[in-house]
């Protein structure tokens, strides 16, 4: 694919799934170390109420990272077949953490190959507004 081709609108597209998927990354991180610094070896087996709960905040921002590699992927890999394949692949944890790392730096190499600056947490949407 050649990434230098891209339409402004293209590349937006890229830019908010990008940002929403380094959310869901944070989020996934965060949910699992307070899932297991929450862990009650009193409560049966060994989960408290606590630790469930952000356990099932972590299972949530996974749905929605799923969701968002489908749309990123398909855009930056022009398949959708590939963005399911990816997305069904960031279900499995820790596998599916370092596969969202790999989604967001192709999602950067095309952006940053596209002249826009891609910061710690993604692009500043106030550059699309000169592109059109």
């Amino acid at each position: 694919m050649n990434d230098t081709a891209l339409s402004p609108e293209h590349l937006k597209h890229i830019a908010g799934a990008q940002k929403l998927l380094l959310w869901c990354i944070a989020g996934c991180f965060l949910f699992v170390i307070l899932a297991s610094i929450t862990r009650d070896s009193e409560a049966p087996n060994g989960i408290g109420l606590m630790a469930a709960s952000f356990a099932s905040l972590y299972g949530v921002t996974s749905i929605i990272a799923f969701i968002t590699t489908i749309l990123l992927a398909g855009r930056a890999f022009n398949s959708i077949i590939i963005g399911i394949l990816l997305g069904l692949i960031v279900l499995v944890p820790c596998i599916g953490l370092l596969m969202l790392l790999g989604i967001n730096q192709r999602a950067v190499m095309i952006l940053k190959a596209n002249g826009i600056k891609v910061g710690l947490m993604g692009a500043d949407m106030a550059q699309f507004k000169d592109r059109g």
